[in-house]
């Protein structure tokens, strides 16, 4: 293992305690997009003494999604006309799902799993929890349905693109709901369908269009019920918001929410992808074949952090990482990096064999003899005027002792035994509200904990819609 060269003790501390940390697989309290809730880690998977564990498929795999916070990976066995439902924290496949379609598109939230059957022109809603089909409805929508996306934390909403544009539908009563947008956005192209991504979160929403040049970049945001759209006419490759929205990872680097390429030269040769973490990206290099040439060494794997995009540490000789990006099955639905589960998941080249590999980043700090300082806790993102705003922080630290303090925050907001609390007026303004916590234990450092909540006002009768800047 390598570590980053430049990387500063201080600022991987900073760094972590700035984002809002996704602990990966758990019931998140909110039921909107966005919020992710108080969450809990999942358990680690059982792995040999070597740290690599191989799971055999019965099938190939045509496609996957996460759900239930990335604690479920499924995967379409087209042969077998199945879903195969792999529960990461144990490592197996826990549930096969019968499917009566050859044609299905389908997307994972956090307790619930969307199914399109497009020759049927049937929709369906399945619990995750009880891996029982819960409701089935005729899908009204006259164009050809080719994509199908949803936050893997989220409650929805999901995005179904179809020829005709891009529409978004309540999970919960499988209908079309607005967010303010226009009519048949994102229409596709005729013969070279659009692809689209979903942020963990469900905050944010990609599009490019393979085969066609310039790809092109969209990126599609919500905040309450509006949202922003921003596009480039460029190519960037493929598109992977990050957990939270703030990112766009691709195959040629890393933009921001403004779609601004972010330090270009660092990322030269590298494919980004999205880590299940808000705290970190990865990027792999050498994964072939390039114009039909195998590499002639071992893929790479490195860890970025997301807020200074610095490397962290590189993994070489990641063996299961060769052939990766072979066009059967995009990239990011092989490559599965789970922080907190101290785990890889990889998809074979192929395609019927799961590769899961023991990686944990604190225990490459330890080794190194660097202190660490940050976060564990997410902090919810919503309030309702009237309510009270509590939020309990969880914090690790390589020295103990550690404890908050809160600079700057609305008034009322207080902070005791590391719990904040803000009771919210009734008659507060919808809108963002600003924290800047400071954490610190027996190191002597200090590192910042930041985040905005929104507070939404029921009473305010005058909701505007955010402009669009692009389509």
């Amino acid at each position: 293992m390598i570590l980053g060269q430049g990387f500063s003790v201080m600022r991987l501390g900073l760094y972590l305690s700035m984002v809002l940390v996704l602990c990966i697989g758990c019931a998140s309290t909110g039921g909107s997009a966005g919020d992710l809730g108080e969450v809990a880690k999942f358990a680690r998977p059982p792995l040999p003494e070597s740290g690599v564990k191989k799971l055999k498929l019965p099938a190939p795999v045509d496609a996957m999604v996460a759900a239930v916070g990335g604690r479920y990976l499924i995967f379409h066995l087209g042969k077998l006309r199945k879903l195969a439902i792999v529960d990461v924290s144990k490592g197996e496949i826990v549930k096969y799902l019968p499917m009566g379609s050859d044609e299905i598109l389908f997307a994972g939230g956090m307790d619930k799993l969307i199914v399109v059957a497009r020759d049927h022109k049937i929709i369906q809603r399945w619990d995750l929890k009880s891996f029982e089909k819960e409701l089935t409805v005729a899908l009204d929508e006259p164009g050809l349905v080719d994509s199908l996306v949803m936050g893997a934390s989220s409650a929805g909403p999901l995005l179904m693109l179809t020829r005709n544009g891009a529409r978004f539908y309540n999970p919960q009563t499988l209908k079309r709901e607005s967010y303010g947008q226009r009519d048949n956005f994102w229409a596709s192209h005729p013969q070279y369908p659009m692809q689209v991504r979903a942020s963990m979160d469900g905050t944010a929403f990609t599009g490019w269009t393979p085969r066609i040049s310039p790809n092109g970049i969209r990126l599609l945001t919500l905040t309450g019920k509006t949202h922003n759209l921003r596009s480039q006419h460029s190519s960037a490759g493929y598109l992977i918001p990050s957990p939270d929205g703030t990112m766009v990872l691709t195959s040629s680097g890393v933009y921001s929410q403004e779609l601004a390429r972010l330090n270009p030269s660092r990322f030269e040769g590298l494919r980004c992808l999205a880590s299940y973490h808000p705290a970190y990206f990865i990027g792999v290099k050498g994964v072939g074949p390039y114009y039909g040439r195998r590499p002639t060494k071992n893929p790479e794997l490195s860890i970025f952090t997301s807020n200074d995009r610095q490397l962290l540490v590189t993994l070489p000789d990641i063996e299961e990482l060769m052939g990766a990006f072979n066009g059967k099955l995009p990239l990011d639905q092989k490559v599965h990096f789970f922080p907190t589960a101290e785990l890889l998941v990889t998809v074979g080249e192929t395609l019927d064999e799961l590769v899961l590999r023991r990686i944990s980043v604190i225990d490459v700090l330890k080794k190194k003899g660097i202190d660490y300082l940050f976060a564990t806790s997410i902090p919810s993102k919503r309030v309702k005027a009237g309510e009270i705003y509590s939020y309990t922080i969880e914090i690790m630290s390589g020295r103990g002792k550690a404890k908050v303090e809160l600079n700057d925050g609305p008034e009322g907001a207080k902070i005791k035994k590391n719990k904040l609390t803000w009771r919210v007026p009734a008659d507060h303004k919808a809108g963002p509200v600003s924290f800047i916590l400071t954490l610190s234990d027996a190191s002597g450092q200090n590192v910042f904990h930041t985040f905005t909540v929104q507070v939404e006002n029921t009473a305010e009768q005058d909701v505007k819609k955010t402009p669009e800047a692009g389509n």
